[in-house]
């Protein structure tokens, strides 16, 4: 019978067996490394560059209806008496996965508004500031349901958000424009605005209300300055949902009436009724109208538009060798200079240190990808406020208050924590103001 195992040999000039190494791969050097198989930008990745794109694309994904909360969206503009108690308003079950730029086309979708304003001039004092801006609140206080319901009579803000109006995004920019040489000044003169702005494709329903259903919470939508949304939570009794989906259904809705003016020459719209009552149907029907109004009507934050050309004119925009130059037109030269140059300081330190190029077998990348636009300009603006935080620290004084693209805002925003009502009998009660 032939033994399964050759039998070990006895003489002493033969060598032991060698160790198996359980490895998948022996290192070309000490000092070489390994790439994870999976792209740094892939669709499931949070912190890939077209992961927020892909994901403002659409509606979020279907949640189950009692993760959904009922909202009373109450119509509020400055001059235009009130007809009935309740007022204008919808009543309307939101998903808590809908971020802000999903809650502005579902107020549009609601009352009917424009979109696609482009950003003031910071520089321009005399231009009017347009756009809208969200004001998510906190420990608010209501009106009584007798007196103006669905209305915040106060509260504080705790972070705003605006696509337009976002001064990290939207004010100068030193490094591009204006030069070294004004980034002190134009940051000192603003470091005393201690609001914080929170991009609106990062705040979503669910960050508004944390706990669900919290009465003193709330968001104040502020469209124009005579015109406000306050969104609130619904305290009225309304109909079980049983299932799931990811569109807003409307309970009950009061008012027809339009965010914008009509075009003249549209003919089909019909003349606004403060008092009349709505069959909840005009949105519900077809199911899938929101969707619809969403994907023609919408459009995203600023900034992104220009960020999704590059993405789809850019073949390898999903590869993971994105470089610097390929994802912004800052340093492009410089970037290309840095990757050719065969006496490259750093390319030299990688071969007498024994690296691997990370390029050599093509399919890794050879620089980090770089953040969105928008991301690097928020961090430049931070860095500029703690720098400008530190100088004024050093030399004991104080920061400089100037007419900026926030002060000329919040001045021309001013008018909006006065009367919103034209009603003679409200104006001398404390009800008659709103301050948020």
């Amino acid at each position: 019978m032939t033994p399964k195992h050759q039998l070990r040999s006895s003489s002493p000039s033969s060598e032991p067996p060698k160790k198996r190494r359980h490895t998948t791969g022996a290192p070309s050097s000490p000092f070489s490394f390994s790439y994870p198989s999976c792209a740094s930008d892939s669709p499931s990745n949070p912190f890939g560059r077209t992961h927020t794109w892909n994901l403002l694309q659409a509606l979020p994904p279907p949640t189950s209806f009692s993760k959904h909360l009922p909202l009373r969206f109450q119509y509020i503009k400055r001059g235009v008496p009130r007809e009935t108690l309740e007022g204008i308003y919808r009543v309307v079950q939101v998903p808590q996965s809908y971020t802000l730029v999903h809650l502005k086309s579902l107020i549009g979708f609601l009352f009917g508004g424009a979109y696609g304003q482009t950003p003031p001039d910071p520089d321009n004092d005399d231009e009017t500031v347009p756009g809208h801006v969200f004001e998510l609140k906190d420990g608010m206080s209501l009106y009584p349901s007798g007196f103006r319901p669905g209305q915040i009579m106060c509260g504080t803000t705790w972070t705003y958000s605006s696509s337009v109006l976002d001064p990290y995004l939207y004010y100068p920019d030193w490094e591009s424009e204006d030069g070294p040489s004004s980034k002190a000044e134009n940051t000192e003169e603003d470091v005393d605005d201690e609001r914080k702005w929170t991009a609106e494709e990062d705040l979503t329903v669910a960050h508004a209300w944390p706990a669900g259903g919290d009465i003193n919470r709330g968001i104040v939508y502020k469209h124009a300055p005579n015109l406000q949304i306050h969104i609130t939570i619904n305290t009225t009794p309304i109909a079980s949902r049983r299932g799931k989906g990811n569109l807003p259904h409307v309970f009950s809705a009061c008012g027809l009436v339009y965010m914008e003016d009509p075009a003249e020459e549209d003919d089909n719209l019909e003349e606004e009724d403060r008092t009349a009552l709505l069959d909840p149907e005009n949105w519900n029907e077809p199911e899938d109208a929101f969707a619809k109004y969403y994907r023609r009507n919408t459009i995203l934050p600023l900034g992104y538009e220009r960020e999704a050309n590059n993405i789809n004119n850019s073949s390898s925009a999903s590869l993971p060798s994105l470089t610097f130059s390929s994802s912004s037109p800052l340093r492009s030269s410089a970037s290309s200079a840095y990757s050719k140059s065969p006496s490259s300081p750093f390319r030299s330190s990688l071969h007498v240190f024994g690296f691997s190029s990370p390029g050599s077998g093509g399919a890794f990348p050879k620089h980090t990808p770089a953040p969105r636009p928008s991301q690097r300009k928020r961090i430049r603006h931070m860095q500029q406020r703690i720098g400008a935080l530190t100088r004024m620290q050093l030399r004991g004084g104080s920061p400089t208050k100037k007419k900026n693209l926030k002060f000329q805002w919040k001045k021309k925003m001013k008018p909006m924590r006065e009367d919103l009502d034209s009603d003679s009998e409200d104006r001398g009660q404390r009800g008659g103001s709103v301050e948020v």
